[in-house]
């Protein structure tokens, strides 16, 4: 993609649109209702030194959904009414806007605003450029997962998910402690690395471990072993973590299946690269190819899912067949600490109150042309992938 984002967090803004109940007086509210403003930060980094600072434990904070930290983000969250959570440092503010008797939950987002600047648009891609804005605006783009939803994934693709699901517990705890975040410290890669070159030399692991609950996992494997030890392991793995490599590999194979409904009714297409796959993008659908595809909702792969279409399905099968998996394995009888479970999920958005401004010179790209565009998201699509439609 050679047009550039989040040049500075300003220039990516997000803002949560929220229905969760808000009463201006504390009456019978037991919760308190925050405001969340940041840049620079990601979540869960920002509420657990704001919850250090207040003696809160940080599990009794609610969100519902976690900002990019590379962004200018407003998000709304619950605390316990009994503490202030007010906080105030160098690009984080936590501000009190009400009560509510509910917690935060993903259920209360309706959806995110965004207003983005795009640069370095060259002046032989502005045509092109505003012929995709008004086709989004009129039909949508193709909803992918992005990759910000892949950070749990290594760059071999390997998901520790899938491991689970076919009961290679020892395999899918090697990726646990060794797959490498991009954005991790240069320390934290070289002792992953270090750990994924001495995996089964459990003595020697030990001291590698970098927290309480990784030292305690390991001790499991070394006093079992890998195979005995596998799954009493994977069981002391904290939900939140579990529920994320469960959802990465999920959101793989819903992308895969509509890669292949894209390919199968649009009538011109191009691709993206991805960190999983290729993003297969739609141009000029035809009426009925996006009469089609903007019927669609797909739903996430589990062992009992949503009710589906028929044609849905039949792709559904198709890509656990080419994975050698079946859906009755994402039944996990033995994990029950988080579990997959399926939801639905448009195929195509259209984006509500789409707007943009006309290309002008970009004074930090001499030669190219910059735009800022605005528009609304339901809870769940990303603005970056609306920006990969665009296609430049």
């Amino acid at each position: 993609m050679a047009v550039k984002i989040k040049g500075t967090p300003e220039e990516f803004f997000v803002e949560e649109i929220i229905s969760l109940p808000l009463a201006e007086k504390r009456e019978r509210a037991s919760l308190r209702v925050y405001r969340l403003e940041k840049r620079g930060w990601n979540t869960l980094d920002a509420l657990r030194e704001a919850a250090r600072a207040s003696g809160l434990s940080l599990q009794d904070i609610r969100y519902g959904g976690k900002k990019d930290r590379h962004a200018h983000t407003i998000q709304y969250l619950t605390a316990p009414a009994r503490v202030d959570l007010s906080f105030s440092s160098p690009n984080v503010s936590i501000s009190p806007v009400g009560y509510s008797s509910e917690a935060m939950s993903p259920h209360f987002i309706r959806g995110n605003r965004f207003t983005l600047t795009l640069r370095a648009i060259t002046p032989a891609d502005e045509t092109h450029f505003l012929g995709r804005l008004l086709e989004i605006r009129d039909l949508g783009f193709a909803n992918y997962f992005d990759d910000q939803r892949f950070g749990s994934v290594g760059n071999d693709g390997v998901f520790f998910g899938e491991r689970v699901v076919r009961g290679h517990y020892n395999g899918a705890l090697k990726l646990y402690f060794t797959t490498i975040h991009p954005e991790a410290p240069s320390a934290a890669k070289e002792r992953k690395r270090a750990m994924e070159a001495l995996w089964g030399q459990w003595d020697a692991l030990l001291p590698l471990c970098a927290t309480p609950l990784h030292r305690e996992i390991m001790e499991i494997l070394r006093r079992n072993g890998g195979d005995r030890g596998g799954l009493p392991a994977l069981q002391r793995i904290p939900r939140e973590e579990l529920s994320l490599h469960f959802a990465a590999y999920q959101s793989f194979l819903w992308n895969e299946v509509l890669r292949r409904l894209v390919l199968r009714h649009a009538r011109e297409t191009f691709s993206v690269k991805g960190k999983t796959g290729e993003y297969v993008h739609f141009r000029n659908p035809g009426r009925q190819g996006s009469a089609r595809l903007g019927a669609l909702s797909l739903p996430t792969v589990a062992s009992r899912m949503e009710a589906t279409d028929p044609e849905c399905l039949e792709l559904i099968e198709e890509v656990l067949a080419e994975r050698n998996v079946r859906r009755a394995q994402f039944n996990l009888r033995e994990i029950r600490q988080s579990y997959f479970s399926s939801f639905l999920r448009a195929a195509v958005v259209v984006p509500e109150e789409f707007t943009w401004a006309r290309p002008e010179e970009d004074e930090r790209y001499p030669g190219k042309c910059k735009s800022t565009l605005s528009f609304l998201l339901p809870r769940g699509s990303y603005a970056t992938m609306l920006v990969k439609s665009l296609g430049l």
